[in-house]
Protein backbone atom coordinates (compact mmCIF):
# COMPACT_ATOMS: atom_id res chain seq x y z
CA UNK A 1 0.00 0.00 0.00
CA UNK A 2 1.37 3.09 -0.96
CA UNK A 3 2.24 5.68 2.12
CA UNK A 4 2.17 8.67 -0.02
CA UNK A 5 -0.34 11.64 1.26
CA UNK A 6 -1.47 12.02 -2.34
CA UNK A 7 -0.65 11.35 -5.90
CA UNK A 8 -1.89 12.63 -9.39
CA UNK A 9 -2.58 11.36 -12.68
CA UNK A 10 -0.08 12.80 -15.09
CA UNK A 11 -1.23 14.65 -18.41
CA UNK A 12 -3.35 17.78 -18.62
CA UNK A 13 -6.34 16.05 -20.18
CA UNK A 14 -7.94 12.42 -19.92
CA UNK A 15 -11.09 10.63 -21.08
CA UNK A 16 -13.51 10.23 -18.40
CA UNK A 17 -12.57 6.99 -16.24
CA UNK A 18 -14.67 4.84 -14.00
CA UNK A 19 -13.92 4.95 -10.42
CA UNK A 20 -14.31 4.54 -7.01
CA UNK A 21 -12.86 5.30 -3.34
CA UNK A 22 -11.02 2.32 -1.62
CA UNK A 23 -8.90 0.85 1.29
CA UNK A 24 -6.14 -0.88 0.18
CA UNK A 25 -5.71 -4.51 1.74
CA UNK A 26 -1.52 -5.44 2.58
CA UNK A 27 0.50 -8.52 1.66
CA UNK A 28 -1.01 -10.87 4.56
CA UNK A 29 -4.70 -10.20 3.82
CA UNK A 30 -4.36 -10.75 0.49
CA UNK A 31 -2.60 -13.81 1.40
CA UNK A 32 -5.38 -15.11 3.39
CA UNK A 33 -8.08 -14.57 1.28
CA UNK A 34 -5.86 -15.73 -1.76
CA UNK A 35 -6.18 -19.23 0.59
CA UNK A 36 -9.80 -18.71 1.27
CA UNK A 37 -10.33 -18.45 -2.67
CA UNK A 38 -8.32 -21.92 -3.39
CA UNK A 39 -10.30 -23.71 -0.43
CA UNK A 40 -13.58 -22.87 -2.12
CA UNK A 41 -11.95 -23.52 -5.62
CA UNK A 42 -12.37 -27.38 -4.72
CA UNK A 43 -15.72 -27.30 -4.56
CA UNK A 44 -15.70 -26.54 -8.83
CA UNK A 45 -18.40 -23.98 -8.57
CA UNK A 46 -18.32 -21.26 -11.92
CA UNK A 47 -16.98 -18.03 -9.88
CA UNK A 48 -14.99 -15.56 -11.57
CA UNK A 49 -12.33 -15.11 -8.98
CA UNK A 50 -11.04 -11.77 -7.54
CA UNK A 51 -7.37 -11.21 -8.56
CA UNK A 52 -5.32 -10.98 -5.01
CA UNK A 53 -3.53 -7.86 -6.28
CA UNK A 54 -6.96 -6.18 -6.59
CA UNK A 55 -8.39 -6.98 -3.27
CA UNK A 56 -9.75 -3.83 -1.32
CA UNK A 57 -12.57 -2.68 1.18
CA UNK A 58 -14.49 -0.72 -1.39
CA UNK A 59 -16.43 2.82 0.13
CA UNK A 60 -17.93 4.14 -2.91
CA UNK A 61 -18.80 3.27 -6.36
CA UNK A 62 -18.36 6.64 -8.52
CA UNK A 63 -19.10 5.49 -11.77
CA UNK A 64 -17.45 8.01 -14.49
CA UNK A 65 -15.20 10.87 -13.22
CA UNK A 66 -13.72 13.52 -15.42
CA UNK A 67 -9.81 13.11 -14.34
CA UNK A 68 -9.34 17.00 -15.10
CA UNK A 69 -11.42 17.38 -11.71
CA UNK A 70 -8.88 15.43 -9.72
CA UNK A 71 -8.13 18.53 -7.58
CA UNK A 72 -11.69 19.01 -6.65
CA UNK A 73 -11.57 15.09 -5.28
CA UNK A 74 -8.52 15.54 -3.65
CA UNK A 75 -10.40 18.56 -1.91
CA UNK A 76 -14.14 16.87 -0.91
CA UNK A 77 -11.77 13.49 0.28
CA UNK A 78 -9.10 16.11 2.41
CA UNK A 79 -12.47 17.62 4.06
CA UNK A 80 -14.38 14.49 4.52
CA UNK A 81 -11.88 12.65 6.15
CA UNK A 82 -10.28 16.01 8.42
CA UNK A 83 -9.03 14.28 11.65
CA UNK A 84 -9.71 10.46 10.72
CA UNK A 85 -6.82 8.41 12.43
CA UNK A 86 -5.79 5.19 10.84
CA UNK A 87 -8.18 3.11 11.31
CA UNK A 88 -7.40 -0.82 12.71
CA UNK A 89 -9.87 -3.34 11.43
CA UNK A 90 -10.39 -7.10 10.83
CA UNK A 91 -11.11 -9.07 7.71
CA UNK A 92 -13.04 -12.69 8.31
CA UNK A 93 -15.35 -14.94 7.62
CA UNK A 94 -17.61 -15.18 4.64
CA UNK A 95 -20.60 -13.97 3.24
CA UNK A 96 -22.87 -13.08 -0.23
CA UNK A 97 -24.83 -10.93 -1.71
CA UNK A 98 -27.85 -10.95 -2.28
CA UNK A 99 -28.73 -13.87 0.18
CA UNK A 100 -27.69 -17.38 0.35
CA UNK A 101 -30.45 -18.48 -1.58
CA UNK A 102 -29.19 -16.92 -4.70
CA UNK A 103 -25.54 -15.72 -4.04
CA UNK A 104 -24.06 -13.56 -6.38
CA UNK A 105 -21.05 -11.94 -4.87
CA UNK A 106 -18.64 -13.86 -2.80
CA UNK A 107 -17.04 -11.97 -0.08
CA UNK A 108 -14.92 -11.52 3.16
CA UNK A 109 -16.43 -9.15 6.07
CA UNK A 110 -15.16 -6.40 7.72
CA UNK A 111 -15.96 -7.33 11.45
CA UNK A 112 -13.70 -5.25 14.29
CA UNK A 113 -13.55 -1.41 12.89
CA UNK A 114 -16.38 -1.77 10.73
CA UNK A 115 -18.03 0.82 12.51
CA UNK A 116 -15.40 3.26 12.49
CA UNK A 117 -14.97 2.38 8.43
CA UNK A 118 -18.75 2.77 7.73
CA UNK A 119 -18.82 6.47 9.70
CA UNK A 120 -16.23 7.56 7.48
CA UNK A 121 -17.85 5.74 4.13
CA UNK A 122 -20.65 8.11 5.31
CA UNK A 123 -18.43 11.26 5.35
CA UNK A 124 -16.93 10.49 2.10
CA UNK A 125 -20.84 10.00 0.25
CA UNK A 126 -21.62 13.11 1.50
CA UNK A 127 -18.73 15.26 0.51
CA UNK A 128 -19.04 13.25 -2.78
CA UNK A 129 -22.35 14.82 -3.21
CA UNK A 130 -21.38 18.29 -4.42
CA UNK A 131 -19.32 16.40 -7.32
CA UNK A 132 -22.79 14.73 -8.68
CA UNK A 133 -22.26 11.44 -7.05
CA UNK A 134 -25.24 10.73 -4.82
CA UNK A 135 -25.18 7.75 -2.51
CA UNK A 136 -26.84 3.92 -3.40
CA UNK A 137 -29.84 2.82 -1.64
CA UNK A 138 -28.53 -0.31 -0.24
CA UNK A 139 -27.17 -0.02 3.11
CA UNK A 140 -23.23 0.14 3.26
CA UNK A 141 -21.49 -3.20 4.77
CA UNK A 142 -17.84 -3.32 4.66
CA UNK A 143 -16.17 -6.22 3.13
CA UNK A 144 -13.97 -7.56 0.69
CA UNK A 145 -15.22 -9.25 -2.80
CA UNK A 146 -13.57 -12.74 -3.01
CA UNK A 147 -15.52 -13.62 -6.69
CA UNK A 148 -18.68 -13.59 -8.62
CA UNK A 149 -20.79 -16.53 -9.15
CA UNK A 150 -21.85 -17.04 -12.96
CA UNK A 151 -23.79 -19.83 -12.69
CA UNK A 152 -25.23 -22.35 -10.53
CA UNK A 153 -22.66 -25.11 -11.34
CA UNK A 154 -21.31 -26.59 -7.47
CA UNK A 155 -24.18 -23.99 -5.75
CA UNK A 156 -25.62 -26.33 -3.29
CA UNK A 157 -22.14 -27.13 -1.38
CA UNK A 158 -20.98 -23.30 -1.85
CA UNK A 159 -24.40 -22.48 -0.25
CA UNK A 160 -23.66 -25.23 2.81
CA UNK A 161 -19.63 -22.80 3.21
CA UNK A 162 -21.62 -20.06 3.12
CA UNK A 163 -24.14 -21.46 6.07
CA UNK A 164 -21.00 -22.53 7.64
CA UNK A 165 -19.34 -19.36 7.29
CA UNK A 166 -16.19 -20.92 6.61
CA UNK A 167 -13.98 -17.86 5.25
CA UNK A 168 -11.00 -16.52 5.58
CA UNK A 169 -8.96 -16.83 9.18
CA UNK A 170 -8.70 -13.53 10.67
CA UNK A 171 -6.59 -10.96 9.92
CA UNK A 172 -5.95 -7.50 11.62
CA UNK A 173 -4.82 -4.67 9.26
CA UNK A 174 -4.55 -1.09 9.34
CA UNK A 175 -5.97 1.67 6.99
CA UNK A 176 -3.74 4.08 6.57
CA UNK A 177 -5.14 5.89 3.76
CA UNK A 178 -7.96 6.23 1.29
CA UNK A 179 -7.20 5.65 -2.52
CA UNK A 180 -9.41 7.13 -5.67
CA UNK A 181 -9.42 4.11 -7.81
CA UNK A 182 -9.43 3.64 -11.74
CA UNK A 183 -11.18 0.82 -13.12
CA UNK A 184 -10.32 -0.43 -16.55
CA UNK A 185 -12.20 -2.83 -18.23
CA UNK A 186 -10.39 -5.37 -20.04
CA UNK A 187 -11.30 -9.04 -21.24
CA UNK A 188 -9.75 -10.18 -18.67
CA UNK A 189 -11.49 -8.86 -15.90
CA UNK A 190 -11.06 -5.17 -14.11
CA UNK A 191 -7.72 -3.44 -13.74
CA UNK A 192 -7.46 -1.06 -11.10
CA UNK A 193 -4.81 1.73 -10.33
CA UNK A 194 -4.53 4.80 -8.04
CA UNK A 195 -5.30 8.21 -9.17
CA UNK A 196 -5.07 9.97 -5.42
CA UNK A 197 -4.40 8.34 -2.20
CA UNK A 198 -5.10 10.89 1.15
CA UNK A 199 -3.29 9.87 4.22
CA UNK A 200 -5.45 9.20 7.32
CA UNK A 201 -3.00 11.15 9.62
CA UNK A 202 -4.25 14.79 8.94
CA UNK A 203 -6.23 14.60 5.66
CA UNK A 204 -5.88 18.49 5.77
CA UNK A 205 -2.22 18.90 6.21
CA UNK A 206 0.15 19.80 3.38
CA UNK A 207 1.46 17.10 1.00
CA UNK A 208 4.48 15.01 2.27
Amino acid sequence: MTSSSSRHPSGARQDPTRAFLAILVDDETRHALQHCQDELREIDCDVRWTPPEAFHVTLQFLGTIDRTRCDAYEAAMRTALAGTSAIGFRVEGLGCFPDRRKPRVLWAGVTIGADVITAMQGRLVEAMRPLGHEPERRPYHPHVTLGRVRSSCGLRELRERLVRKVGPSPVELTANEVCLQRSRLTPRGAIYDTLLAISLHGALGGRE
